[in-house]
């Protein structure tokens, strides 16, 4: 499917710069914070995980959770703009009576 090679390729490009190693840890890291903010001396292990990176950092742990906060926030943007306008523009396709009709939609993330 051409749309959704589409969406792959672009969330591809908005990963540049990160590691395979630290795009796994997103998860880890999310849930880290969100127990820290719940307590911050939470010993579960993905808080743990968050102190010990602001650690290794050698930057404090606000400053670590809020650097983590932005990013998901920034990246879980990108991506529900970009797999709700996916899904629209199979939506689109699925509702074409005609080939000419699936022929004038496409990718275009740019416009949206």
């Amino acid at each position: 499917n051409e749309i959704r090679n589409a969406t792959n390729s672009y969330m591809k490009q908005l990963k540049t710069g990160f590691s395979d190693a630290e795009m796994e840890t997103w998860s880890r890291q999310e849930n880290g914070v969100k127990l820290l903010i719940k307590n911050i001396d939470s010993q579960e292990y993905d808080a743990i995980w968050v102190k010990s990176l602001a650690a290794a950092r050698g930057i404090s742990l606000e400053e670590q959770m809020q650097r983590i906060s932005y990013a998901s926030n920034l990246m879980n943007e990108y991506a529900y703009r970009l797999v709700g306008y996916q899904q629209r523009l199979e939506d689109m396709i699925n509702a074409a009576s005609t080939v000419e009709e699936v022929m004038e939609i496409s990718f275009n993330i740019s416009s949206n």
